[in-house]
């Protein structure tokens, strides 16, 4: 398996990334790195094509994930923990 690499500061990506579609040069970042970069600059680190982003779009994304993800694992040990009060006081 092939480990996603974040193209500014170059540690493994995860579960969220930003890649753009605007440039041909395939390369994902973390969420947080893109954005500090482009407020510096808004080109491709690779290729210096102009990307044109939407930096509250992107965090309202994000946050969004990450509340429906914090949602279902609450939704998850909820279950779980009924399913084993169930079982302990059955007969």
């Amino acid at each position: 398996m092939t480990n996603l690499i974040c193209g500014i500061c170059h540690e493994d990506l995860y579960i969220y990334y930003y890649k753009s579609n605007k440039c041909e040069c395939n390369v994902r970042y973390h969420i947080n790195c893109i954005i500090k970069w482009h407020k510096i600059n808004n080109v491709c680190i690779y290729c210096k094509k102009k990307i044109n982003i939407n930096l509250e779009k992107i965090k309202n994304r994000y946050l969004e994930h990450l509340i429906v993800l914090i949602i279902i694992i609450i939704i998850i040990i909820t279950i779980l923990f009924n399913f084993y009060n169930y079982n302990n006081y059955s007969i």
